[in-house]
């Protein structure tokens, strides 16, 4: 199954420049976008300990992914 859906999506590699423009760009700039979410939640006022523990949980799972 997870060999089908990889061909799937590299199927469409190539085929539509809007699609292709949009994957590169959420490739770029996805990663500081929601960096940049994360750290500004941290300042939330609304249910300020959960948040900020979400925020935590948040930065602990993007670097356990990125290991």
């Amino acid at each position: 199954m997870d060999e089908g859906i990889t061909r799937w999506i590299n199927n469409l590699a190539g085929r539509h420049e809007l699609l292709d423009a949009m994957m590169a760009a959420a490739s770029r700039y996805g990663v500081p976008v929601l960096v940049a979410v994360v750290i500004l939640q941290w300042w939330s006022k609304q249910d300020r300990l959960y948040v900020r523990h979400s925020c935590i949980a948040a930065g602990f799972s993007f670097l356990l992914g990125l290991g």
